[in-house]
């Protein structure tokens, strides 16, 4: 597992973690630049956020949870794929 998918992967399970309800989700980006879809659903408790770039540009996002707010800055440079970055 390289470390974009380890930083993406450890970003949804502190989201997991946090409680049983989400207080706020929130993410801004320029429709202009990108291709995002932003999912969240609850089953049995369990909180499942998908967060999915399919643009040619970084993505950047912010998800605010119980007054924890969660970055995630795209890095300056560019490589094939989906979500990548530092995370």
């Amino acid at each position: 597992m390289n470390y974009s998918r380890f930083a993406i992967v450890l970003l949804c399970w502190m989201l997991v973690s946090a409680g049983n309800v989400m207080a706020q989700a929130s993410m801004e980006v320029d429709p202009a630049s990108y291709d995002v879809t932003f999912d969240y659903s609850q089953v049995d408790q369990l909180q499942t956020f998908t967060i999915t770039n399919t643009g040619d540009q970084d993505l950047s996002y912010s998800i605010d949870l119980f007054g924890a707010t969660y970055n995630r800055v795209a890095e300056t440079h560019s490589q094939p794929g989906g979500l990548r970055g530092s995370g």
